[in-house]
């Protein structure tokens, strides 16, 4: 029986890592959703300044056949609010690429430069594209035409997003609204704070369960000294409260992307809580009324 349920056990997690982390794509994607524009281009503007190892006058990478020749001093080249600077022009090494594939439809691609992944060992290059979103943390997009006038501008987007959640997949952009739609997917160190929080999740809610078995036959062979259980009881009260502040910011993302298992992952946590805090409160009542009695006897 024990063996049979070590096989399941397996198997779920698997599944979980299977389903949750494939490799993490090494370039962004865009796709223009609100008509065909393909005479419109996109570039990615980074917070970043002159000091920054990357930047450039002029990227030289910017004379990529798919792309048009753009001036030095174009809108797209100053453009400079809030400190985003255009990537493709001021980013050493980028690339961007404008295809039109078989069906007519506009595929828009921006890679990173060739420099980032001189010492990453990772099959697609997942290290130095994590690198890359740690340390810019969040971007914009801009749409242009042929000369680099700017045509829009979107909101800012995440790059990365807790817990080790990294933009992927392909972006939709509605240019005419100026909604666009990142897609993040989670790292495997984010998925293993997902599935170490879930499991400990669990085993408090089960302590939670066996502590307070523990104490009604304390209580019922009339000891009603439970300090040590309280305390046990608060430490794993405190651990769910912890999970479910985890939980907070990536709620959304464990109900989309894990569906049937995303509702799993939220909901124990917060069961856990409130289990624990329940018991810990009728823990605190006993005690008060256990002291309250004591002190009348005397």
């Amino acid at each position: 029986m024990k063996s049979k349920f070590k096989i399941l056990l397996m198997l779920i997690v698997t599944a979980c890592l299977l389903s949750g982390c494939a490799w993490l794509s090494s370039s962004f994607d865009i796709e223009l959703t609100d008509e065909k524009h393909e005479n419109v281009y996109v570039d990615m503007l980074l917070p970043f300044d002159t000091d920054d190892n990357f930047y450039t006058d002029y990227n030289e990478n910017a004379n990529n056949t798919t792309m048009p020749v753009l001036d030095k001093n174009c809108e797209l080249a100053e453009y400079s609010e809030d400190g985003y600077h255009s990537m493709y022009i001021h980013y050493s090494g980028a690339n961007l690429y404008h295809s039109v594939l078989n069906d007519n439809s506009v595929s828009r691609r921006i890679s990173l430069p060739d420099a980032l992944y001189e010492l990453d060992s990772t099959p697609y290059g997942e290290e130095a594209f994590m690198a890359f979103c740690s340390k810019y943390k969040k971007c914009r997009f801009a749409a242009f035409d042929e000369k680099g006038n700017i045509l829009c501008v979107s909101k800012d987007v995440k790059l990365k997003k807790f817990p080790d959640n990294y933009i992927n997949y392909t972006i939709e952009w509605n240019i005419a609204e100026n909604k666009i739609k990142p897609q993040h997917k989670i790292s495997v160190k984010g998925l293993l704070i997902f599935m170490l929080i879930w499991l400990g999740s669990i085993a408090c809610l089960i302590f939670q369960l066996i502590i307070n078995s523990i104490y009604n036959r304390m209580y019922r062979n009339g000891n009603r000294r439970c300090l040590t259980i309280l305390i046990l009881s608060g430490i794993c009260t405190a651990f769910s409260l912890f999970a479910v502040l985890c939980w907070l910011p990536s709620l959304f993302f464990a109900l989309t992307h894990f569906n049937l298992w995303g509702i799993l992952f939220v909901a124990l946590p917060i069961i856990s809580l409130i289990v624990g805090i329940v018991y810990f409160k009728n823990f605190i009542t006993d005690m008060e009324i256990f002291k309250k009695s004591e002190t009348n006897q005397q």
